[in-house]
């Protein structure tokens, strides 16, 4: 993640990380992104893919853009 912070830092942008196992502080960090004026979101839903209507719902409220990136291949768990 250092990588990609100096990397946006030298395109004059600044990243936030946040990552955490409750769904509850997802969602929170979600509605504050918005208080902040964030700009998008990168966002990896990880194990809460298929079972969180509150992350999506959430991501759809704020009205930021975002991207859902995934490490493996989603198509291949269904």
């Amino acid at each position: 993640m250092e990588d990609l912070d100096r990397f946006a830092g030298a395109c004059g942008h600044e990243l936030d990380f946040v990552q955490d196992n409750s769904e509850g502080v997802l969602v929170d960090a979600i509605h504050k992104a918005a208080n902040d004026g964030v700009d998008y979101i990168i966002f990896n839903p990880a194990g809460y893919t298929h079972t969180s209507v509150a992350l999506r719902d959430a991501m759809l409220a704020v009205r930021i853009p975002f991207v859902e990136v995934h490490l493996s291949a989603v198509a291949a768990r269904e």
